[in-house]
């Protein structure tokens, strides 16, 4: 259920209230009275004099008791006196209003006002800008005065007044005031309320410039309003409801994100380890195919030299052949007669042989030099497949790991091929062979050189055949033998080195074939590099931007719940400020205080009027009036008003 207060306030006319009238005995003090507190202040604001009309509605015939530290009184109702004596007011009174006025020398009112004026930008003096013309600006300042006693500045609204003559003043600037036309005057009006002061600047093109009195007028203001505070304080509930949801969903939101900057933050470490991880199987299937470029290397050697060793076998072999076909020949022409046309036959027979001797140890030489190359594989073989091996446990990937570790075994096992092609000794005995069968071959090219030798010069010195041919058959039979041990010998080699060929030539195929794919290793572990790579930079900036969100949402709950606990009990607090504020802007509830004296009764009402002198030009001053004769009653409240 809503509650209404109804909110009284006095009117800024509120003098001529009515009051019960009460009986006055002899000598007792006035149980209540309204005060008029007039003040003249020069052009700037200054405090000039300060005038209280003490206001008395009498029932009945009395004296009248006031209190005030006046210089002087007098009475404005008729012509009885009255008296003072120090502060203390007596007056006899009769039934109806009794006025009476008293000037306090040294009072201080609720108010300071300063007055400046501007012409044309520069601050001039009030006394010298009557009838000047140009750009005016009058700046007025409003201040409570701490020294003045009582409450006023805090329960009472100041009015001030401007009037200025529509025909010399135009351009009128007048922020903040209200402005109404009065014939042919502009009244700006300014409202203070009570507990404020004010800075008030007003602007306007003026010539001739003149102006009437600046008004004051100080009172508590009178509004017969209903005010449903519910009104105002009714929405703080949802206020503060909204302010506890949005409390509420920051810490959820600030959760949420933790969460997920905790799992950015995983996804960024898993995708630096898969790029770690690309950037290990890249350099080991670098070093894969390199080693298996070098695996493919030696095979092709090997299988070349096994077909240059099986190319020289028929050569050797046809040496080995024609050469034993012709020591035939020779050990069956020295079994002739021995004659002289025998011999010529014979020289030149031994003359080919030895051309075939020469030839085969020559072949000889060089089947040593390519068993020398093809012995030397297996250790280029073993180096291709340790590098292997260090790639591979270099990539933490497992199933990368595995797949080099099995390419690795597959160059162990074409590596066991050609080992095994050159048999337990790993080549010693083809070497063993080739270096027997080149030995061979010299000592039987220099036996037959000697032979040759022999032969020729027989053949040469007829004389001396005969004593020979004994020499020269045994040694034919020598030679005979030797090349057929020679032949046996050429027939097992060639036959070896046949399958030899045939085994490094399929070596060659898996080393070039292994060698293939670890070069498309190589390159499919480049790509994966640089996916792995990119995918850690997204995750990377991923991780980065949810952390500032999570950052962010950590501020926006610490700002939301201080908000929270800010706003907690506010819905109170904000219903007792309202009431403050109403009462403030209302002048308040509590009773006027006398301005005269604390010493005086009940006082039904106190009112500020506050003047500054007109501005006029010297030449519109008019002479002081003549001195009159003192007012009388109708007169005097007439010339309250």
């Amino acid at each position: 259920m809503k509650t209404r207060k109804a909110i009284a306030v006095a009117a800024a006319a509120a003098l001529a209230l009515t009051m019960s009238p009460a009986a006055l005995a002899a000598g007792e003090e006035a149980p209540s009275k309204e005060e008029v507190v007039y003040i003249n202040l020069d052009a700037s604001g200054a405090v000039d004099t300060v005038d209280v009309v003490n206001i008395f509605d009498v029932a009945q015939a009395g004296q009248i008791v006031d209190h005030g530290a006046y210089q002087s009184v007098r009475n404005m109702t008729d012509m009885a006196p009255v008296e003072l004596d120090g502060q203390t007011v007596t007056i006899d009174a009769q039934p109806g209003r009794l006025y009476y006025e008293g000037r306090l020398p040294e009072a201080e009112m609720p108010w300071t006002v300063t007055l400046r004026y501007f012409l044309d930008g520069k601050e001039t003096d009030p006394a010298d800008i009557a009838g000047q013309s140009g750009a005016l600006e009058i700046r007025m300042t409003v201040e409570e005065n701490p020294a003045c006693e009582g409450d006023y500045f805090e329960n009472y609204a100041l009015q001030a007044t401007f009037t200025l003559d529509g025909a010399l003043c135009r351009d009128i600037q007048a922020p903040g005031a209200t402005v109404a036309n009065v014939g042919g005057d502009k009244q700006l009006t300014y409202t203070i309320l009570p507990g404020q002061g004010a800075d008030i600047s007003l602007r306007a093109q003026v010539t001739d410039f003149s102006m009437d009195e600046v008004a004051l007028n100080g009172v508590p203001l009178v509004l017969d309003v209903q005010v449903d505070e519910t009104d105002l304080t009714g929405r703080i509930g949802e206020l503060l409801e909204a302010v506890a949801a949005l409390d509420d969903g920051a810490g959820q939101l600030s959760e949420g994100l933790d969460e997920l900057s905790g799992g950015a933050e995983e996804l960024l470490a898993g995708a630096a380890a898969v790029r770690d991880g690309a950037e290990d199987l890249t350099a080991g299937a670098e070093e894969l195919a390199e080693g298996a470029g070098q695996v493919a290397d030696g095979a092709a050697q090997a299988s070349g030299g096994a077909a240059v060793l099986s190319g020289q076998s028929s050569s050797l072999t046809d040496a080995s052949a024609a050469l034993k076909a012709g020591l035939e020949a020779l050990q069956a022409s020295l079994t002739g007669d021995g004659s002289v046309g025998g011999m010529g036959d014979i020289a030149g027979s031994s003359a080919a042989i030895r051309q075939g001797v020469d030839a085969l140890a020559a072949g000889a030489a060089q089947l040593q030099s390519g068993a020398a190359a093809m012995t030397a594989l297996p250790e280029q073989y073993g180096a291709a497949a340790s590098a292997l091996a260090g790639a591979a446990e270099k990539v933490e990937d497992p199933a990368v790991r595995a797949e080099l570790e099995a390419i690795g075994a597959s160059l162990q096992g074409l590596n066991g091929l050609l080992s095994g092609a050159l048999g337990e000794s790993g080549g010693a005995d083809l070497l063993g062979a080739v270096d027997s069968l080149a030995a061979s071959a010299a000592q039987l090219q220099q036996s037959y050189a000697a032979f040759d030798d022999a032969i020729q010069s027989a053949s040469a010195s007829p004389e001396t055949l005969l004593g020979m041919l004994t020499q020269l058959r045994t040694a034919a039979a020598e030679l005979s033998g030797g090349a057929a041990a020679l032949d046996t010998g050429l027939q097992q080699y060639t036959q070896g080195v046949a399958g030899l060929a045939v085994s490094l030539g399929t070596l060659q195929e898996g080393a070039d074939s292994a060698a293939q794919g670890a070069a498309a290793l190589a390159d499919g572990a480049a790509a994966l590099e640089s996916g792995a790579s990119d995918e850690a930079d997204g995750a990377e900036t991923l991780s980065g931007a949810v952390s500032d969100l999570a950052e962010g949402a950590g501020t926006l709950k610490e700002g939301s719940a201080a908000l929270r606990e800010e706003t907690d009990g506010m819905d109170g607090e904000l219903e007792e400020s309202v009431g403050d504020l109403l009462r403030s802007l209302t002048g308040g509830a509590g009773k006027p205080v006398s301005f005269a004296s604390a010493e005086n009764g009940t006082v039904s009402a106190v009112q500020f009027v506050i003047r500054t002198p007109a501005i006029r030009p010297t030449a519109e001053e008019t002479p002081a009036p003549e001195p009159t004769a003192e007012p009388g009653f109708w007169q005097r409240l007439k010339d309250l008003f």
